[in-house]
């Protein structure tokens, strides 16, 4: 069995991530297990990567897919009973009940694995959004996952880098020769252009392509959703301004609204005088305590404080907060 390139429609770059995930698949066809944990911020594709490449496995394939999801964390086994599920046993085991030891519930997957391999069929196991899964299934999974031995199982975990050590656990067997921890960062220029083509918005000239690829952070998300939100002039444009993704944008003015209004004057009052400012021009244009705002606006994740020789500054985080502001 192999990878078979058959790309999605709107799907572009990360050749050397899905190189990667193929060669780790090239070794569990030789019996060794593998962990792979595909890790990057919201937005940044790790479930795009991860469908494209089940996308392009060779139909003898049996894939075990479950997520977290942030709503049911605190629901104990929810993950490994959407894992269970998925191998579609007519007389497969019964859902855990949330009293039983993560050890026994991990016998239960490890003994399906099992069942799955005696029929010559590989296996890839995927949990996405791992973040919010529930400790007891990661649990459950890290022991059946332990107890593998040639076994052609390769497991991909999707998370955030920071999940509170959920993954911790998983993020040990995807070290050495078991495995990998993936990190996904942004689209390059070229990526960026291969999209708007791909999404049928023409050919973005390299240099707006650098510029929306600077104002994104080149990641995905926003990325596809400013050439479906934004006239075509605009995106080809160095000189027009681009907004922020009005979803993206949304989230910022939430958690604007919640500030003192005071806190709020600030905020705007940067957004006007650029990335970076010093603190004493924002205040001057913004009126009012400028010491007592700046906490909220920091506290908020809308801007950062800073000191420069010229005194104290004030810098957003992200272009796209700026934007939405």
């Amino acid at each position: 069995m192999d990878v078979r390139a058959r790309p999605g429609p709107t799907f572009v770059g990360r050749g050397r991530e899905l190189a990667v995930l193929a060669g780790h698949l090239r070794h569990v066809l030789t019996g060794r297990p593998q962990v792979v944990v595909v890790e990057g911020d919201p937005g940044s594709g790790k479930t795009a990567l991860v469908q494209e490449f089940l996308d392009r496995l060779d139909p003898g394939a049996v894939v075990l897919r479950a997520s977290g999801e942030e709503a049911e964390e605190a629901v104990t086994y929810g993950v490994v009973e959407q894992l269970l599920r998925a191998a579609r046993e007519p007389e497969g085991p019964a859902a855990p009940r949330p009293l039983d030891e993560p050890p026994a519930v991990g016998a239960v997957l490890l003994a399906l694995l099992d069942r799955i391999r005696g029929r010559g069929a590989p296996v890839v196991v995927v949990v996405d959004d791992a973040h919010w899964a529930d400790l007891a299934s990661v649990q459950a999974l890290v022991f059946a996952l332990r107890r593998l031995g040639a076994d052609e199982v390769l497991t991909l975990v999707a998370t955030r880098p920071h999940d509170g050590g959920r993954t911790d656990r998983l993020r040990v067997l995807a070290a050495g020769e078991r495995g990998v921890a993936l990190r996904l960062g942004g689209l390059e220029v070229g990526e960026v252009v291969a999209l708007g083509r791909a999404l049928g918005k023409g050919e973005l000239p390299p240099a707006a392509a650098r510029r929306l690829l600077a104002h994104t952070g080149g990641v995905p998300l926003h990325v596809r959703a400013l050439f479906d939100e934004v006239d075509p002039a605009v995106m080809r444009s160095v000189d027009r301004p681009l907004p922020s993704p009005v979803s993206y944008a949304v989230l910022v003015l939430g958690r604007l609204s919640q500030c003192p209004p005071a806190t709020r004057a600030l905020v705007a009052a940067a957004a006007v005088l650029g990335p970076h400012c010093r603190f004493a021009d924002a205040v001057a244009l913004a009126g009012g305590d400028g010491v007592a705002a700046v906490s909220p606006a920091v506290s908020a994740g809308l801007l950062t404080a800073g000191s420069s020789p010229d005194g104290a500054t004030l810098t957003f985080p992200h272009a796209l907060v700026r934007a939405a502001v």
